[in-house]
């Protein structure tokens, strides 16, 4: 038995080789593995993070191999055991050399690794058929941890690493197939990786025909691994801490490593404290439960550290551990040598702090040889999840790396004359990032190479920053000296002037005066006629669809006129009026946004005036505004999609292509996900303010125009003005905005089915409603295309206010979704049959024939009282589109949807549909009135 063979329990590590007598509850999965390996050399294993797939093979499969249960008349077995690691060829050929010590003449590994290069399959199999002919022997190869493989090279796109990594995958599929030896493989990998297969050529076919998924657990079996290695050792499990332990696994994820190692501090408690026999929960509740045990047990080990080691040992665990671009936390062996470096610590310091980590029966770290250095490694992806500060050290790792990430594609865009120098905010996030994580080459060039050169192009563009500091320094000098000398000059000439400058200066005075006069009956004007223009559809084009509409209250001409000499536009398709088809688009003059912020927008002098224009802003500009300062500031936080789509517009003109570019669908995808101030409009204004600040950051006026929507905000809608600095993502995950709230299940034939779905963003839990009846999963968001739930990657695709997860295995099919927004807190004062009154009711006073809604004042709860048998049952508000109310009766397990556009009341229950249809629907009094016609 190995070291831990005081304990009965390994922890949270995996099972070793000579440690299956402490190893159940698998019985049926190893005589299945035994059948598939009988039939096909090559076997993949297959399971979730946690699911026991390792010690399944070391401690089931490879004892029943040695015990003769797969090849009755050649039990004598050779075992390698390895993980591709960053030297995937390299830990194949030590893996042989460990275990075939009797090869001849091969004495060292890096000799074989080059052979196996150069040869391939052929030196595997001439040296293992000497020792075959020998002995009659069987070779067994178990790869574990296949999915690093998938990470080996791949992350730096490195060429020569991606071959050898194609070469490694044929080489353990021509030694499955080829039957001069008997060679069994088996590959051990995470389920969440089963995608990335398909890089390999025959890996996807090998693993359809021999595929096995770990099943869980069931709980009898998992009954079995908490009672019988204490039985085994001569002490028992009280029934009731049985009980405790199987109804908690049920709460957490990682449950058979998260077991393990509770047993194991169970086990502990009990020999160091009662030591009565018994092994009950008392012992669990002190270990903290199975929640808290790791977290806990890996905690104790910072205490009494000094700062600097527990500084180091921060950073050891961040090397040992990534995110990779799909969001998940995975390990990252490492060696010593390297840890060393990336650390700045002492070779007697990191190996004090990794064996603090080892032994003491925490086992989360492990080591083994590699040469004369030693590779050290977490010992379970858990430890990752599961230990909070650890979680948390990863994630201000992975934000470190971000911020690397983003410098080196700004140095390569520069690099290819597509970038300038960073500036303003993008500047001081990468000078910050630099100063406070204080990055060295081995860390940056662990992730992506050229970290000099990024350092390099953050270094130049704090240079240029001064430079344009300084130059502006010098104007502003420079202008207040040459102010100062006309001044005096001035002076000197008044004393023999003044009566002709006076007469000058009074005539251009009157003439400005009266410009300014007309301009000012102009500009009020404008705002008030516009309070009695219609809110058209077309404001969901963007700024051209706005000025087409009202071209008479906004046309050049006016414009000129007021702005006089200054040009609304430079150059561009629009200098003699809005050309709304044209693909180009037009350069606007910088001064003329100036202009307008000065001189049209109420500055707040003019009460009477400014409230006469909120009506103006409230109908017209409000959606508009939010969505056009979001846009903005969410791709300030992106440079690097604001500079691809610039290249990407300017190389559409050219291209002549008549497509209209300045509706790009990709910005469709990212804005239709912000908040909604109400559904339907806003996004599409959304869309068409992203293609808008593209245009603008080509024509050099973004920042103007952003200036003069703040100053709109301030005037008419502070709360709007302050939401720049509650925006925290990026422009690319946007759509993360998207998920929060309640979503109803569209079927393909949209019909309403009874069913509701809610991602709430407070506790990350995903819960799907049929009817009252609910069932809730974990829920991650990734990227702008995958999602995850309950540990499942799920694409999905966004269109507006409907959003579609693609062939999830929950689901079963395709699941379409329509986003549902609540109620709008405004006055019910509309009695003209506005449908929009209805949506926008804070009260909603249904009078029907039969039925009878009212809401509390103050509150959201619902009676629906059927009149004629006098009963009421609860209405459950789970929101409303643009045209529907969506109410669920939480007693009888239907749901209620007004649909104010098609003047409806449909009811399902049971996926049984019932819809009346109304003459009419309109507001009066806070009630909701209709008659029936049918």
């Amino acid at each position: 038995m190995s070291e831990y063979s005081l304990y009965p329990y390994v922890g949270l590590r995996p099972f070793n080789t000579d440690e299956s007598i402490l190893f159940f509850g698998r019985n049926n999965q190893i005589l299945e593995l035994l059948q598939r390996l009988h039939q096909y050399h090559f076997v993949a294993v297959v399971g979730g993070s946690g699911s026991g797939k390792s010690s399944l093979i070391r401690a089931g499969l490879i004892p029943s191999l040695k015990a003769g249960y797969l090849v009755q008349d050649s039990d004598h077995w050779q075992i390698a055991i390895m993980k591709p690691g960053r030297k995937p060829v390299w830990n194949l050929a030590k893996a042989f050399f460990d275990q075939t010590n009797e090869l001849p003449d091969i004495n060292k590994v890096d000799e074989l690794a080059r052979r196996i290069e150069e040869e391939g399959v052929s030196i595997i199999l001439s040296l293992l058929s000497e020792i075959d002919t020998n002995k009659n022997t069987n070779f067994f190869l178990l790869i574990d941890q296949f999915e690093e493989l998938f990470r080996f090279g791949m992350e730096h796109n490195d060429a020569a690493k991606i071959d050898e990594a194609i070469d490694f995958v044929n080489i353990i599929l021509e030694l499955s197939e080829q039957n001069r030896i008997p060679i069994y493989v088996v590959t051990t990998m995470r389920s969440d990786f089963i995608g990335d297969c398909a890089q390999f050529h025959g890996l996807p076919e090998a693993m359809n025909r021999s595929q096995y998924l770990v099943p869980h657990m069931t709980r009898k079996q998992l009954k079995y691994v908490i009672e019988a290695p204490a039985k085994l050792f001569g002490r028992k499990v009280n029934p009731s801490l049985t009980n405790r332990l199987l109804n908690d696994l049920g709460k957490v994820k990682d449950e058979l490593p998260l077991l393990e190692h509770a047993l194991m501090r169970i086990w502990e408690h009990e020999i160091k404290n009662d030591n009565n026999g018994e092994l009950d929960l008392a012992d669990y509740e002190q270990i903290g439960g199975i929640k808290k045990a790791l977290s806990i047990h890996a905690d104790e080990a910072l205490i009494g550290m000094t700062d600097n080691e527990l500084e180091l040992t921060k950073k050891i665990f961040q090397s040992l551990s990534t995110t990779d671009e799909n969001g998940r936390k995975i390990r990252r062996p490492a060696l010593l040598s390297q840890l060393v470096e990336l650390t700045n610590g002492s070779t007697e310091e990191v190996l004090k702090i990794v064996n603090l980590f080892i032994g003491n029966q925490r086992s989360f770290l492990n080591q083994s040889k590699a040469g004369e250095d030693i590779i050290i490694d977490i010992s379970h992806e858990s430890l990752i999840r599961q230990w909070n500060t650890l979680g948390k050290w990863v994630d201000k790792e992975a934000e470190a790396a971000s911020h690397y990430l983003q410098l080196s594609d700004a140095t390569r865009l520069h690099s290819e004359g597509k970038k300038d120098y960073l500036t303003g905010s993008e500047l001081q996030t990468a000078q910050g990032w630099y100063d406070n994580f204080k990055p060295i080459p081995a860390w940056g060039n662990r992730y992506i190479q050229g970290f000099d050169n990024c350092i390099l192009y953050l270094k130049k563009s704090n240079e240029e920053q001064l430079k344009i500091e300084v130059a502006e320094r010098d104007r502003k000098k420079k202008k207040r000296f040459t102010i100062a000398l006309i001044m005096i000059m001035l002076g000197i000439m008044a004393i023999g002037s003044i009566t002709a400058l006076f007469l000058i200066n009074k005539s251009k005075n009157e003439v400005l005066f009266a410009q300014q006069r007309a301009n000012n009956w102009i500009i009020k004007n404008i705002w008030k006629s516009a309070i009695e223009a219609e809110v058209p559809l077309d404001y969901t084009t963007g700024i051209r669809g706005l000025a087409e509409k009202h071209a008479t209250l906004l046309n050049m001409d006016k414009f000129k006129f007021m702005s006089n000499p200054l040009e609304v536009f430079l150059s561009g398709p629009h200098e003699k009026g809005i050309r709304y088809y044209e693909n180009d688009f037009a350069r606007y003059n910088p001064e003329i946004v100036e202009w307008i912020s000065n001189n049209m927008i109420p500055d707040g002098t003019d009460a009477e005036f400014q409230q006469l224009t909120q009506r103006v802003y409230n109908k017209h500009l409000k959606i508009l505004a939010e969505a056009y300062i979001r846009s903005y500031v969410l791709l300030k936080k992106d440079s690097l999609f604001v500079e691809k789509q610039k290249a990407a517009y300017l190389e559409h003109l050219e291209s002549g292509n008549p497509y209209n570019f300045f509706r790009n669908k990709q910005y469709r995808y990212y804005f239709n996900t912000m908040d909604k101030i109400k559904p339907g409009a806003f996004p599409y204004y959304s869309k068409e303010a992203a293609g808008f600040w593209i245009r603008r950051n080509i024509d050099g006026t973004a920042d103007e125009f952003y200036d003069l929507l703040i100053k709109l905000a301030i005037t008419y809608d502070p709360n709007l003005a302050t939401l720049p600095n509650e925006l925290k993502y990026s422009f690319r995950n946007a759509m993360g905005y998207v998920f929060p709230g309640t979503w109803h299940v569209r079927s393909q034939f949209d019909s309403v089915p009874n069913q509701f779905i809610k991602f709430d963003d407070s506790n990350k839990t995903f819960t799907k409603y049929q009817g009252n009846l609910a069932k809730s999963f974990p829920w991650k968001f990734i990227n702008a295309r995958q999602i995850k739930i309950n540990n499942e990657t799920i694409d999905y695709i966004v269109i507006d206010d409907s959003m579609i997860l693609c062939s999830a295995q929950m689901f079963g099919e395709d699941l379409e979704l329509k986003k549902l927004y609540p109620l709008m807190k405004t006055a019910l004062n509309d009695t003209s049959g506005s449908s929009f009154d209805i949506l926008n009711a804070t009260l909603i006073n249904l009078n029907l024939s039969t039925y009878y809604i009212m809401d509390s004042p103050g509150k959201w709860s619902y009676k629906w009282v059927e009149q004629e048998k006098e009963y009421s049952v609860d209405l459950k508000d789970m929101g409303r589109t643009h045209e529907r109310i969506y109410l669920l009766n939480q007693n009888e397990n239907s749901v209620h949807i007004i649909d104010v556009e098609k003047n409806q009341i449909t009811v399902v229950a049971n996926d049984v549909t019932k819809t009346s249809t109304y003459e009419n629907m309109y507001v009066t009094n806070g009630d909701l009135m209709k008659k029936s016609t049918n």
